[in-house]
């Protein structure tokens, strides 16, 4: 074996070792920012359901009656 194929094959395993480290490392962050966007939720699920929409189950929509009456819209005053 020559000296420049057992120097690639070095390299070769040194990169696979760090490409297997970076993995660990972006599987770990994964993890975290699921547990991060799974304590948001219930305080911002429109977010978190943006983000990650299987860790929020959708809005269960609510029946509306109409009474036939009006609805004035909500006007916000800023100070």
């Amino acid at each position: 074996m020559s000296i420049l194929e057992t120097a690639l094959r070095e390299r070769n395993k040194m990169l696979e070792q760090q490409a297997d480290q970076y993995a660990g490392a972006v599987d770990s962050l994964s993890n975290r920012l699921a547990e991060a966007l799974r304590r948001l939720a219930p305080h911002d699920p429109d977010y978190v359901r943006g983000e990650a929409p299987d860790l929020v189950p959708d809005a269960p929509t609510l029946p509306v009656e109409d009474h036939g009456g009006s609805v004035m819209p909500l006007t916000v005053h800023e100070e």
